[in-house]
């Protein structure tokens, strides 16, 4: 916890271009539309925009020719950039409840998913900053019970009206809950076998299967919450094909996402076209620099994006 108490007061939107932004270099080409967009989208969302244009990490000065509108035009790119992420990760998504349930059912039971001996045994943090291991049980059942609470589907409400079993068959429970629950559930299965089926669908290896299933969950909570994407770090890093590495791929920045969901979709629908639109759209803001999510300079000169 940091010592210094924090007292900065709220600014009003003139003084956040007066004392905040003019001052530090920043140019601002038009007054009145600069304020527009401060009271639609709001100083600290755009200013995370204009971070990569400051003169170093230790100082908060602009570069020289650094303006407003820079950070609008970043800020714009982001939004379609988010758009079409979640759009992807959507039908990834379907595809990959398919599999789990499909392999789930197969290998345990319409109920399997409801015995604790199908996960890895529960093991709570053993000092401050260290992870839990395997599944808390307990809470695994607290969250499957509210999720048929919350659940609106006819198919649950003609369940219970008809069968006296007290667990939803597996094809039912993983329409219901989230996503990260089904990362969670697959990560922590006892039996590999499953997890290895599961990665066989997806043309990956058990390792990748769970490190891109986080990471996916990670980038569509950041997308759903209309988190920034462009310059961001990302603090759940996908593992790596042995390409990917030897092209120099990093695993902290957006290219690696969009070369996961790239993956991805070439197992699920070969014939999406959203390739051809990723690469539109990174090629049709030729302004906004690419750097910040490590795409290489030749990029669009690279498998996977070469062939659209």
């Amino acid at each position: 916890m940091g010592a210094i108490p924090y007292n900065k007061p709220a600014l009003t939107y003139e003084q956040q271009l007066d004392l905040k932004l003019i001052p530090r270099g920043l140019v601002i080409e038009d007054r009145a539309r600069a304020l527009g967009w401060l009271r639609r989208v709001g100083y600290y969302r755009l200013s995370g925009y204009l971070y990569p244009y400051r003169v170093s990490a230790v100082d908060d000065n602009f570069r020289a020719g650094a303006t407003f509108d820079t950070a609008v035009s970043v800020y714009k790119f982001d939004c379609e950039l988010r758009l079409l992420l979640l759009q992807a990760i959507d039908r990834i998504e379907v595809a990959i409840r398919a599999s789990i349930t499909y392999h789930l059912g197969h290998e345990l039971g319409p109920f399997g998913h409801m015995n604790p001996a199908s996960y890895k045994p529960y093991v709570p943090p053993i000092a401050p900053g260290t992870s839990a291991q395997g599944l808390d049980f307990k809470d695994f059942c607290g969250k499957v019970v509210n999720a048929e609470k919350q659940s609106s589907e006819v198919f649950v409400t003609h369940y219970r009206a008809k069968y006296s079993n007290p667990d939803l068959p597996v094809w039912m429970l993983t329409e219901i809950v989230s996503f990260g629950f089904l990362s969670r559930l697959t990560e922590n299965l006892i039996d590999k076998h499953i997890q290895r089926k599961i990665a066989r669908d997806f043309g990956l290896s058990q390792s990748q299967l769970l490190s891109w299933l986080q990471s996916l969950c990670y980038i569509r909570n950041v997308c759903a919450h209309h988190g920034r994407l462009w310059n961001r770090t990302l603090s759940v890093k996908p593992e790596l094909t042995p390409k990917w590495r030897k092209q120099g791929v990093t695993r902290d920045r957006l290219y690696v996402v969009l070369l996961m969901i790239l993956h991805l979709l070439e197992q699920i629908a070969p014939r999406s076209q959203w390739k051809k639109r990723m690469r539109d759209q990174l090629l049709s803001n030729m302004d906004v620099s690419l750097s910040p999510m490590n795409c290489p300079d030749d990029w669009y000169q690279r498998e996977p994006w070469i062939a659209v």
